[in-house]
């Protein structure tokens, strides 16, 4: 039962952490008549306008020259994303205005996977002329004013400190978006998010308290799921079939199942194709961890080594975190660490 919620908190605490990266945009735009076309807060006088940096400015400039044409000097896509569907889409309200929604955010961040491949410039240059691609003015300009806001956003949300327990990361991450976007727009936004990473962490807690029994943990933990509405429910039991696979293959390892074993099992559950994507996920895996895993020797080695001072190894190993990762990378490692933490806490 621990591992299953465990294994179910991963992407999870990674979705929570996530929704942040080296991007915001600029105190230079007055965002307020999108926002508030959008359900947003009723005034953009506070944090989320004053708070402006480089990342700012590059996002606006970027946006102005996509919108003269310069997006079409654009090279081809990054090798990530060719071949695939773009997520997401931009949605308009009764008056044909920008409407921000779940569909815009998922567009914004398909191009944002990006990041590594091509430069911040191109990425955000390549959302801009998507934009226009789809949607006239006055509506373009919304949606991009839009975008700059969840850059923004993403960038202060990466600023922050690692909270003292899940929840009060959340609940921290919870009021910036009701700050930057208004109650109304954030619950739109990311109101299933949220409702689905608090039940996550609180059957997290059933399964790692040692005063309760099996049984009382399974209907604990059951009644945390019937907190779900339909949709989220039927999304968190698609996330427990793959929990479902993960069983079965440390099952069949355990057991001495070889690599080829296991494939057989996949191919005859899924068909070849799907069975031949999770391989290629594999090794995908199996790259990243060698990475973590030669990261953290390195880290431990400046964090052991008493030649340095406090500030000296906090400043090197914020510097090796740099070299060996993305922005997106530096939040998934992040999140890793936190969960390794938590559980040495345990």
């Amino acid at each position: 039962m621990k591992f299953r919620v465990l294994l179910l908190l991963v992407p999870t605490i990674v979705l929570v952490l996530y929704l942040a990266a080296d991007r915001n945009p600029n105190n230079s735009v007055d965002l307020r008549p999108v926002v508030a076309r959008s359900n947003g807060p009723e005034s953009s006088g506070g944090a989320s306008q004053t708070r402006g940096s480089d990342n700012s400015s590059r996002a606006l400039a970027v946006a102005a020259r996509s919108s003269n044409g310069a997006s079409a000097t654009l090279g081809p896509l990054p090798k990530s994303l060719r071949g695939t569907d773009v997520d997401g889409g931009l949605s308009l309200d009764d008056d044909g205005l920008f409407f921000a929604d779940t569909d815009a955010l998922a567009l914004f961040d398909y191009f944002l996977t990006a990041l590594g491949e091509e430069s911040y410039e191109d990425v955000v240059a390549r959302i801009t002329a998507e934009i226009h691609s789809r949607l006239l003015e006055p509506a373009a300009s919304g949606a991009v004013a839009f975008l700059t806001q969840y850059l923004e956003y993403r960038t202060r949300a990466a600023e922050f400190e690692t909270p003292g327990s899940l929840s009060a990361g959340l609940d921290r991450l919870s009021a910036l978006r009701r700050e930057m976007f208004g109650t109304d727009v954030a619950a739109r936004l990311f109101g299933d998010e949220e409702l689905r990473a608090r039940v996550t962490i609180a059957q997290r807690d059933i399964a790692a308290d040692p005063e309760l029994s099996e049984s009382e943990k399974t209907r604990l933990l059951e009644e945390e799921f019937a907190k779900l509405p339909a949709a989220l429910l039927e999304s968190q039991q698609r996330a427990t079939a793959h929990l479902d696979l993960a069983r079965t293959e440390s099952s069949m390892r355990e057991d001495g199942a070889s690599g080829e074993d296991i494939a057989a099992m996949r191919e005859q559950r899924f068909g070849r194709e799907a069975a031949e994507r999770l391989r290629r996920l594999d090794v995908r895996r199996a790259e990243w961890d060698g990475r973590v895993d030669e990261y953290r020797l390195l880290r431990e080695s400046i964090q052991n080594d008493a030649n340095l001072t406090q500030q000296e190894r906090k400043s090197l190993v914020e510097e090796l975190l740099h070299e060996r990762f993305t922005d997106p990378e530096r939040i998934r490692v992040a999140a890793l660490d936190r969960i390794e933490a938590s559980d040495n806490d345990r």
